[in-house]
């Protein structure tokens, strides 16, 4: 049972991880409810989007690393 939750409890940074790779590398964009937001989504991610684009590989790394530590 305490794997279970330790499997899930790494599936967020991982999840994370996966989450900023696709956004912030430009692989898949947003649904924007108004321009407003899209605005505010394009200047982050002019500014800080290879930061969030590297942090999203070192999180993606960090879960499944997690993952295998928990499994063997």
């Amino acid at each position: 049972m305490g794997q279970i939750f330790g499997i899930l409890g790494e599936l967020i940074p991982l999840v994370a991880g996966v989450y900023c790779i696709l956004y912030f590398g430009g692989y898949k964009t947003p649904k924007y409810n108004d321009e407003s937001q899209k605005l505010k989504f394009e200047e982050l991610k002019d500014k800080h989007g290879k930061k969030f684009y590297f942090g999203g590989i070192f999180l993606a790394f960090y879960g499944a690393y997690g993952i295998i530590q928990i499994l063997l």
